[in-house]
Formats: C-alpha cells, structure tokens, sequence
C-alpha cells in the first residue's frame, strides 16, 4: 500500500524522499488504525531514537549532555534538534517553549496525518522521548498535546517528568 516493496528486497542504504515516508506512515495508520498504527509509528520513532545515539550523536556530546544539569542540557539538546530538523523529518526547523515546561512545536510537520481524531505524530514522540530520557533526565516522557493532523496549528509535543 505505501510503495515500498522495493525497500523489503534491498533495504535503502541512504535517506529516502520524505514523500517515500509519508506514505509508509500514512499506510501503516490506514491498515493498522490509530491505536496499533500509532503503536508501530512510536516504536519507530524509538528505534530511530536508538539509532540517532548509538550512530548520529557522537560520544564525547552524549557524556557532556548527561553530565550536565536537566535544564542546561535539555537547551543544547533543543538546540542540536532545531539545527538538524530535516533528519527529523521537519523541513521547516522546531520551535521551543520553556514556560510551564518544555514544549516543542513542528508547524510545518509532513508526516501528520491528515484527519487524525487526535494526536498522530507518535513518531516524533517516540524519537524526542529516547533522546530527552538518554541525555536529559530518564524520568522525562513526551506526549503530543496538539496536531496538525488534527487541525492544529502545529503539532506540539509537552516533555515532562512523569
């Protein structure tokens, strides 16, 4: 249904177009449902969480991150987010809120599906909760409170220690 049979054959060896990925998100909420979609979507982005420290964020920055205070290091990890946002599928940069906690907002996000019902981006959740737990706080959890997909402005992400 998304287009990708090619890929199960010969897995890509380098990025995809994001409309390749668009359509694999679309297709996996279309044939699983929100629940199970979002499901699989989040440990996607988990993976890609897992992925991004062990092959993405070098060594010495992870140590430097988690050696650091909570807040010091939430504001650099937001920091090295926003300057590579296109990795994360968000072409057009995150902007941060720190105010009540920390909420990250994607306004411009391909991969919200359109007509969700409620948040859809479990993706990015999934991808921002392995990060901010690994270099931030472990106790930290990202919940999506606002999407696009469902007629938001943005989509927004709250993190917090839950």
């Amino acid at each position: 249904m998304a287009g990708a049979d090619p890929h199960l054959a010969h897995p890509p060896a380098a990025m995809v177009p994001a409309a390749e990925v668009l359509g694999l998100h679309r297709a996996v909420r279309a044939c699983l449902g929100a629940g199970p979609g979002g499901a699989v979507l989040r440990a996607a982005g988990e993976a890609t969480g897992r992925y991004l420290l062990a092959h993405r964020i070098p060594r010495p920055v992870r140590l430097a991150l988690r050696a650091a205070p909570a807040p010091l290091a939430a504001r650099l990890l937001v920091a090295a987010i926003r300057r590579h946002a296109w990795t994360f599928g968000m072409p057009d940069g995150l902007d941060a809120a720190w105010r009540g906690g920390l909420r990250l907002f994607l306004a411009a996000n391909p991969i919200a599906v359109p007509g969700a019902a409620g948040p859809g981006c479990d993706f990015h959740a999934g991808t921002f909760e392995v990060l901010f737990q690994a270099l931030v706080d472990r106790h930290l959890v990202v919940r999506e409170t606002a999407c696009r997909a469902a007629g938001h402005p943005a989509c927004v992400f709250a993190i917090r220690r839950g």
